[in-house]
């Protein structure tokens, strides 16, 4: 994706997870009433972004934006499905990947909430 291009928008349907290879991605949320857009997050390389497709069918909770030109895999619901049936270990390896970055996710904003209230 060339700079500056809107790769989600929240409320889009999701139907893959991206592995960033290559660039850097804004996750943000948009603008509402009386808030400016929110910047939730500057991904960089290795990170996978959009994994809630993977788990289910939900839609896009934030926007994400290439700040720099990027290269992505992108991994589509029904490749993991049949990863599960065809190649199940290595479907467990790319679950618990996301699952670490999630707890992640998770450690960092327990992290930041902590420190705001303290």
């Amino acid at each position: 994706f060339p700079a500056g291009s809107v790769i989600a928008r929240q409320g889009d349907d999701a139907d893959a997870a991206y592995l960033l290879l290559e660039g850097q991605v804004l996750i943000s949320l948009p603008p509402g009433p009386g808030r400016p857009a929110t910047r939730l997050a500057v991904l960089a390389p290795g990170v996978i972004f959009g994994e809630s497709a993977l788990l289910d069918d939900a839609c896009r909770t934030a926007d994400v934006t290439a700040r720099e030109a990027i290269r992505c895999l992108r991994i589509a619901r029904e490749t993991v499905t049949a990863l599960r049936r065809d190649e199940p270990d290595l479907a467990w390896h790319l679950l618990a990947a996301v699952a670490r970055q999630l707890n992640g996710h998770v450690i960092a904003a327990n992290a930041t909430i902590d420190r705001l209230e303290g």
